[in-house]
């Protein structure tokens, strides 16, 4: 993790993390990916796509139109969720807890999000390591729930997780080792079906049917650099 920290008082913990710039914007994704639910990973980053792909190459040109358009679609709901990321915020107090981003600027998700969540909401608390960075990834009642993925600093996770089991949370850890080969089997099909067969696709498709993905990257990419480090 680039900057964060975070303070303590009796009851409450409340940390900041940071993981601005553009190079950052590849770890950024991978967090985003692993944020996925496993039902909702397999059926958006890997059977959908996949399935779009083999009717693509069946129907020739404009089949393959309705893979790209997918996959550009699919490519704005992880360039914007990950800004999630660029700056996170949690306040835990009694009973409930505050996860507060405020994007990128610019951006095109809008600016200042926060999300309370109740303990009761919560069904469980995974934690997955990746290198020197630990997420934090919350299993909640209700499906598509926003702030349900965030970094927490090493000095901050003994208090965290303290406070979870105060409230009766469950709590589930992978190792590191488990957790990187988790997360690398994801990161390896979503970027080949969203971004290596995509670009490569330029290659032998028609150039009309591409040019919706390529202006997707065009900008996410300007947005990214856009915002700084």
């Amino acid at each position: 993790m680039d900057q964060q920290h975070g303070k303590e008082s009796d009851g409450e913990i409340t940390w900041t993390v940071q993981t601005r710039g553009i190079r950052k914007l590849p770890r950024r994704i991978k967090y985003t990916i692993a944020d996925f639910s496993h039902s909702l990973w397999w059926s958006t980053l890997a059977i959908i796509p996949s399935s779009l792909l083999a009717l693509g190459v069946f129907l020739g040109g404009e089949g393959v139109a309705f893979y790209e358009m997918y996959c550009a679609i699919m490519l704005i709901v992880l360039f914007q969720s990950s800004e999630r990321f660029i700056e996170t915020t949690v306040s835990v107090g009694e009973g409930e807890m505050t996860v507060s981003y405020p994007m990128g600027d610019p951006t095109m998700y809008g600016n200042n999000h926060e999300t309370i969540i109740e303990f009761d909401d919560l069904e469980g608390v995974r934690f997955f390591s990746f290198g020197d960075d630990t997420l934090v990834r919350l299993d909640q009642k209700r499906s598509f729930a926003e702030g349900s993925a965030f970094l927490i600093p090493q000095e901050s996770k003994s208090r965290f997780c303290k406070l979870l089991h105060q409230q009766g949370v469950s709590i589930q850890e992978r190792t590191r080792s488990e957790s990187a080969d988790w997360i690398r089997k994801r990161t390896v099909v979503t970027t080949l079906l969203l971004f290596v067969i995509p670009i490569a696709g330029f290659v032998i498709w028609p150039i009309r049917v591409l040019l919706p993905y390529l202006l997707v990257v065009l900008v996410n990419l300007s947005l990214a650099a856009l915002q700084g480090e």
